[in-house]
């Protein structure tokens, strides 16, 4: 074989040694939009989707979010979950996990964050069966300005307005010593 032939089988090979790993996830997740105030918590409500042609043990799940503002628990995934999805079926929608949004949180999107369901075709199964991707949305408030704020505000104003009547005062002095001196 030529060293070409050997290039083109070593690719099939891992090919085919990667794609158990680069299939397809078994089970869709969909969550509703969350979004809520900073200092407060939002029940995350969603439904879970067999996409495979067996049952699927849900059996656990992992999660990251972004940045120190917002924590999960996911306490609501053990409680509300069903222990398996029979292929095409659907749970929920229910409550999936509970986001804690920090007190200290600005008003914006928090994003990439992550859930993702662990199971496969047993009950001891521990694979990534699905993953969701979502935006935590803090709203916030329009910041009314302080009183030291609108009176530094009011002081700039009459300083602009008190060096425009200078200036104009200064303009007409010298406007009116030339014309008297003509």
């Amino acid at each position: 074989m030529k060293n070409s032939q050997w290039f083109a089988v070593g690719a099939i090979g891992a090919l085919l040694m990667l794609a158990p790993v680069m299939r397809a996830d078994g089970v869709d997740i969909s969550v509703a939009p969350i979004s809520g105030a900073a200092g407060s918590s939002v029940e995350v409500v969603g439904t879970v989707t067999n996409n495979t042609s067996g049952t699927v043990f849900l059996n656990g799940d992992t999660f990251s979010v972004t940045g120190p503002d917002l924590n999960l628990d996911d306490t609501d995934f053990f409680l509300n979950a069903p222990f398996t999805l029979d292929p095409s079926q659907s749970s929920g929608p229910f409550d999936i996990f509970t986001i804690d949004i920090g007190a200290s949180a600005t008003p914006g999107v928090i994003s990439p964050n992550f859930f993702s369901i662990l199971g496969g075709s047993d009950a001891g199964a521990g694979d990534v069966i699905g993953t969701v991707t979502f935006d935590v949305t803090v709203q916030g408030s329009s910041p009314v300005p302080e009183p030291s704020e609108l009176l530094l505000l009011i002081f700039g104003i009459a300083q602009v307005g008190v060096f425009g009547t200078r200036l104009r005062r200064q303009e007409n002095e010298v406007a009116t010593k030339t014309a008297f001196r003509a």
